[in-house]
């Protein structure tokens, strides 16, 4: 864990990568903030970093290094925040359904812990991360940020009401969709571990691939 957080910053082939994946949002959307599918860039980081390759697995890690669990997280960032999923129980929903309040935000704990011990006792990992490519207008911001428990005990209600569910531990802020039986977690960049990698979204995109496909195609 501490080489990886030594060394990533270093791994310039990685940032080059996602800037042109990004550069070519056009062939996908006509938006001004850079597109990257989730499941593209879980793949490029787990190339890039030489990760296992875990998202298909429906864990709680989409990808292991060594003794690390990492979290890949693909999203759009307003004010250097977002909130997104973290994890689905619609399994569970019979068992979520007639809970309110602290005893809802506790069960959701107690199931959101023990899928991450799941995860890690089938990993064998020790500790675990979240990788954030936040995306923005004109740049990507990749940052690592803590994959915590939930502090079952320190459970504090923010609000419960028709409109919603929400609820924090002294570590994170959480929310709950009850329809689709999905935790949300509130991400923010909260310091000035990050890299910004500037990204120009190309006006044509399907002309600079036939062009890089053309110039590797050997002519007989």
């Amino acid at each position: 864990m501490d080489n990886f957080f030594q060394t990533w910053k270093q791994n310039t082939e990685y940032f080059e990568i996602l800037q042109f994946l990004a550069s070519l949002s056009g062939l996908f959307s006509d938006n001004v903030v850079p597109y990257l599918d989730y499941r593209l860039t879980e793949n490029v980081f787990c190339k890039f970093f030489n990760a296992q390759n875990e998202a298909r697995a429906c864990t709680a890690y989409d990808a292991k290094l060594n003794l690390l669990g990492i979290g890949i997280k693909t999203f759009i960032l307003k004010n250097d925040q977002s909130s997104e999923k973290v994890a689905e129980f619609n399994k569970l929903k019979s068992k979520l359904d007639p809970l309110s309040g602290i005893d809802l935000a506790r069960q959701l704990g107690y199931f959101r812990n023990e899928r991450i011990q799941f995860a890690d006792n089938s990993y064998g990992t020790n500790n675990r991360i979240y990788h954030i490519v936040g995306r923005n207008e004109g740049l990507l911001r990749i940052f690592n940020t803590t994959y915590d428990y939930i502090d079952i005990d320190n459970i504090r209600i923010i609000k419960d009401n028709n409109s919603g569910f929400w609820f924090e531990d002294g570590i994170n802020e959480y929310s709950f969709n009850r329809s689709k039986s999905v935790l949300i977690k509130r991400f923010q960049v909260n310091s000035k571990d990050y890299v910004d990698v500037p990204v120009e979204i190309l006006q044509d995109p399907l002309g600079v691939l036939k062009n890089l496909l053309n110039n590797s195609i050997p002519t007989v």
